[in-house]
């Protein structure tokens, strides 16, 4: 029964929070402030993946299986599944009535639900059972934690940083946006040498996601050296996403190679008789 209530609030939590806004938040609202780490339009097409795959994962779990399934629905995801529909919600109704340090604050405390199932997923299931669990529970919640780094950024932004203007960007302005640009490198390193290996690859959605947002932001803004930056560190946290793939494997695998040929060491060659 208590399993049966979690689906039910979790379903509810999606089209009241999650459906209801997902065409204010693709099409981000004109009165928004524009700063200089707005990004192209286009970039938001990725929320509309993220509540696709959501739907995906509402479905997915009212469909009979294995109690590895109800783990994943009920102790991976939680409660925080339902915190981050609310919070995405109340980010948005927030950012669009001008209270832009509670969006900032608000979308810290959203990037940090998220982050919880993430971290889950992660290290406390290393791999999944099969491509549909992957597609409606991991790959989602990987868009969205890459996804959201850039919201709190962006919140940031607008709340303590100017509009974009003829006279161009202060110098505050550019700092917060390298800072953006510049740290999100070593998060995508983090990313793909997560102990979540999918296939031995780490987690390249997440550094898909915000890599996407910072080539967004590039395109979209007119500055030099915005744009000359923001193509570097684009470029780099994609970069990142496809290093394992193209060597093969990724620092996480051979970590574990090394710490299962250490524990191999270990073993005695002969083992004594009882």
């Amino acid at each position: 029964m208590g399993h049966f209530f979690h689906k039910l609030l979790n379903t509810v939590a999606y089209f009241a929070f999650f459906s209801s806004n997902a065409y204010a938040v693709i099409a981000f609202p004109d009165e928004v402030k524009r700063t200089y780490l707005t990004a192209a339009p286009f970039a938001s097409g990725i929320w509309g993946l993220i509540h696709l795959l959501f739907f995906g994962f509402v479905i997915y779990q009212w469909i009979p299986g294995s109690e590895e399934k109800d783990e994943i629905i009920h102790n991976a995801f939680g409660w925080n599944f339902i915190f981050t529909g609310l919070l995405t919600s109340a980010w948005l109704q927030f950012l669009v009535s001008d209270y832009l340090i509670v969006a900032w604050i608000i979308s810290l405390l959203l990037a940090s639900s998220v982050s919880v199932i993430y971290y889950r997923l992660s290290f406390e299931k290393a791999v999944a059972t099969s491509f549909v669990e992957f597609l409606f529970t991991r790959a989602p919640i990987s868009l969205f934690t890459g996804w959201s780094t850039y919201i709190v950024w962006l919140s940031f932004s607008i709340a303590f940083t100017s509009e974009v203007s003829e006279a161009g960007p202060t110098l505050w302005d550019r700092a917060v946006v390298f800072a953006f640009f510049l740290l999100s490198i070593p998060s995508a390193v983090f990313f793909t040498r997560s102990r979540w290996q999918h296939n031995g690859y780490g987690d390249p959605i997440a550094n898909l996601a915000l890599g996407w947002a910072i080539l967004a932001v590039a395109v979209y803004q007119g500055d030099f050296w915005i744009k000359a930056i923001g193509y570097f560190s684009a470029f780099s946290v994609l970069l990142a996403s496809i290093e394992p793939m193209i060597w093969g494997s990724s620092s996480t695998t051979r970590f574990v190679d090394v710490e299962s040929a250490a524990e191999s060491e270990r073993t005695p060659l002969v083992r004594g008789s009882n």
